[in-house]
């Protein structure tokens, strides 16, 4: 589990970065929150409009490996309880802001997932990897054009 929970949380994390990056570079003023959904709001229509775009062409290209994600269940302690996982018959909406939206609080429920969670409580958590990903990628090619030419002569060490 703490591997599915540390690499949620960090994609997470980078998502909410990449969101306040691209309004530093915009220039806009960045928020002091975590909340994804209102975070995006900021950003300008035009680039929210190219991201969005991008993303449902992407999910749109590979339907089955974009809608993969991990239920995880956590218990502070005491009886161990079976989890049944529930099988969903309903597909999650597949828009960017629905997943958004579900993720919105995924940083600070993940970081304190110990303190926030109830003694002998089992706590189901579902972490949808993939898209979190591609929006993370596509988040950070946006950022990189528009940086453009920058002074810093920014690099991208890592591949997606």
């Amino acid at each position: 589990m703490s591997e599915s929970v540390a690499s949620a949380t960090n994609r997470i994390l980078a998502l909410e970065l990449y969101i306040k990056a691209i309004l530093i570079a915009v220039p806009l003023p960045v928020p002091m929150k975590h909340d994804l959904l209102e975070l995006f709001a900021v950003v300008p229509e035009w680039m929210r409009t190219s991201v969005t775009r991008k993303f449902d062409e992407a999910t749109k290209a590979d339907p089955k490996r974009i809608c993969a994600r991990v239920d995880t269940a956590f218990q502070l302690k005491g009886v161990h309880t079976e989890v049944n996982f529930p099988r969903e018959s309903v597909v999650l909406d597949p828009s960017l802001i629905s997943l958004l939206e579900r993720n919105k609080d995924g940083f600070a429920n993940s970081r304190y997932l110990f303190e926030n969670a109830r003694w002998e409580e089992v706590a189901v958590y579902r972490y949808e990897h993939p898209r979190l990903a591609l929006i993370c990628k596509i988040l950070c090619e946006t950022l990189e054009e528009e940086l453009g030419d920058h002074p810093l002569d920014y690099k991208r060490a890592f591949s997606f």
